[in-house]
């Protein structure tokens, strides 16, 4: 068994890729593991020369695009965009890659490896939004009361935030509605005609997005995080 104190940085890529899915392994079991092997691989696919930086990203590849492409295949609007979940997860390790190209010191504000996982899935969340978001105003929508933010904030910060307000939902009626009306602006018509067998009528639509609104004012934990967008 490698110790846990070890350098990681002495080792190989094929080393260091080998534990990382060993550990990867104990983790999906809820076993003890060692994350150390993992962040060892992102970093050097974000931070080494370009082509130790190319052979890192492709380990990291076949190590989470299984993951990542079942995170796109349970987003609730993954069946709103053209592109497949494969396709997804694709452009989310991309949008990570050219992310930190753009930024050297970027790797430093990373400092575990859920962080970075979280980021990765913060592409996911963010491409197909976007992608929702484009297909609306292909059509023109017109957002309603209470619509989505217009303040500009990180696709990571975006999806936090979202995730938070999520975690809040009580049924799928109401993740429904926070993702469509609330997060993709949608009006209330449109998130019924796209959802007809999670509502009776359009009515029960609005009466959702006023209960969600009530209660997150009297949320004190979502005050802060949500005044820019209540």
């Amino acid at each position: 068994m490698i110790a846990l104190a070890m350098d990681v940085t002495t080792l190989t890529l094929p080393e260091v890729a080998q534990n990382c899915r060993r550990e990867t392994r104990k983790f999906m079991q809820d076993r003890p593991n060692n994350p150390q092997f993992c962040y060892e691989l992102f970093r050097r696919g974000l931070t080494d020369g370009y082509a130790e930086r190319e052979a890192a990203w492709h380990a990291i590849y076949n190590q989470y695009h299984l993951q990542l492409t079942r995170a796109a295949q349970a987003h609730p609007l993954i069946r709103e965009v053209k592109d497949d979940a494969e396709a997804v997860a694709d452009q989310a390790f991309s949008k990570m890659w050219h992310s930190f190209a753009k930024d050297a010191d970027k790797f430093g504000r990373f400092p575990t490896l859920p962080t970075l996982i979280k980021f990765l899935q913060a592409c996911v969340h963010s491409i197909i939004v976007d992608s929702c978001r484009r297909r609306r105003d292909a059509v023109e929508i017109q957002p309603e009361r209470d619509a989505a933010p217009t303040k500009q904030i990180s696709d990571l910060e975006a999806a936090q935030l979202w995730e938070t307000v999520r975690q809040r939902a009580r049924d799928q009626q109401e993740l429904t509605v926070i993702y469509g009306c609330f997060e993709l602006a949608l009006p209330a018509r449109k998130l019924f005609d796209l959802y007809p067998e999670q509502f009776s009528d359009v009515r029960e639509v609005y009466r959702i997005c006023e209960r969600l609104l009530r209660r997150w004012r009297r949320d004190e934990q979502l005050q802060h995080q949500l005044a820019a967008y209540l």
